[in-house]
């Protein structure tokens, strides 16, 4: 076998229900795409969880995925009050994910949202270590942070 032949070819999606365009890649001006040296090793394992999650909750279109590190101090100068943009958040490697609610007919209350991203993120084999909830803005941050080794879960201030 030649090196050429032992090279794992880059997935043309993370997973069934999920893309890198336009989901996984920054929602910058330019719409800069997830990294391709990270697709295999970061972008596959968190589209896994993503689908983890979809199974529990239902169909959903993640909010932000990877960002680079400009927009992603522009969200933060957006936010009222400001904030300071964190720089070790998943976002800017490729591991985390905001996963939107709505209420719904299989979704309808925030508990049930909530219960559904803890019970997946509980399932043996998951990777999710960073759970934080923004009942305000209903949204999930979701992260596979490499400095966690159990499940950490977070919910905003209210």
């Amino acid at each position: 076998m030649t090196a050429a032949q032992s090279v794992m070819p880059l997935p043309d999606q993370p997973s069934p229900h999920f893309t890198w365009s336009p989901e996984f890649e920054c929602h910058d001006v330019t719409g800069t795409q997830y990294p391709l040296d990270w697709r295999v090793l970061r972008g596959v394992p968190l589209a896994i969880e993503l689908e983890r999650i979809r199974s529990r909750i239902g169909p959903f279109t993640p909010t932000s995925v990877f960002r680079t590190w400009d927009w992603h101090v522009a969200i933060y100068a957006r936010m009222n009050p400001k904030q300071t943009p964190p720089p070790t958040s998943g976002h800017l490697f490729g591991r985390a994910a905001d996963v939107p609610w709505a209420p719904s007919e299989h979704m309808p209350t925030w508990e049930s949202f909530r219960a559904g991203i803890l019970a997946a993120a509980r399932e043996p084999g998951s990777k999710l270590t960073y759970i934080r909830f923004y009942r305000h803005d209903s949204f999930a941050h979701v992260e596979m942070r490499p400095s966690l080794t159990a499940l950490k879960v977070e919910y905003e201030a209210t």
